[in-house]
């Protein structure tokens, strides 16, 4: 433990980025340590983020800051206790797929058509892909819950500030042309060129019976 590392031997095969740090205990003594995890695009960001998060107490106050934002937005998505773990689950068997949630072999072999085919669906084809099958209307249940762990994406788009002007574009769009259906549904005067417009534009899912969500 005192020599210096030699940078070419070790008990795994695996690379590993080694840092060391002595701290000398006397008896009936403690010492706490904490080790952060950190990336930024430059050297000076670094710098200023270990240097905020260098003293415990900032790390804990980071996990509080975070639960209670995660709280805010359960709360406003209506998503309870039960319901965010059954998410984080799903999420999990996203990132790592369980072979147990694919389709069989029989279907996969079916599939003649590639990536561009996805499009007109308003999917990206990007992975991963959570595809639903249900026999009947006791299903739609699930289905209703996973459209509320779908429903949050612009936010966190916009949010985390990945394709934020896309994703702010988009809602903004979207909540214009439900507002403007709204107004025309409650005057009793409903354009319907501007209504085949929308069923055109937003019409992802054509065979969905809307009755079955109001």
């Amino acid at each position: 433990m005192r020599r210096p590392l030699s940078g070419s031997v070790g008990v795994v095969l695996d690379p590993v980025f080694s840092l060391r740090f002595v701290a000398t205990l006397e008896p009936l003594n403690q010492y706490d340590f904490v080790l952060v995890t950190l990336m930024a695009r430059s050297r000076e960001e670094i710098l200023a983020l270990a240097s905020k998060y260098r003293r415990p107490e900032s790390v804990s106050r980071a996990f509080e800051m975070a639960w209670t934002r995660s709280q805010l937005e359960f709360r406003y998505l209506s998503i309870g206790p039960g319901r965010a773990h059954r998410f984080l689950e799903l999420a999990s068997n996203l990132l790592y797929p369980n072979p147990n949630l694919r389709a069989t072999p029989v279907r996969l072999l079916r599939n003649r058509l590639g990536q561009p085919a996805l499009w007109g669906y308003g999917i990206s084809g990007d992975l991963p892909i959570l595809a639903v099958l249900i026999g009947d209307s006791r299903s739609l249940p699930l289905v209703r819950e996973l459209l509320l762990a779908q429903s949050s994406d612009w936010a966190f788009l916009m949010k985390t500030g990945t394709a934020r002007e896309y994703a702010t574009q988009r809602t903004i769009d979207h909540l214009a042309r439900f507002n403007r259906l709204h107004d025309q549904f409650v005057a009793n005067n409903l354009d319907e060129e501007f209504l085949r417009d929308c069923e055109w534009r937003d019409n992802i899912f054509p065979n969905v019976n809307w009755r079955y969500y109001a």
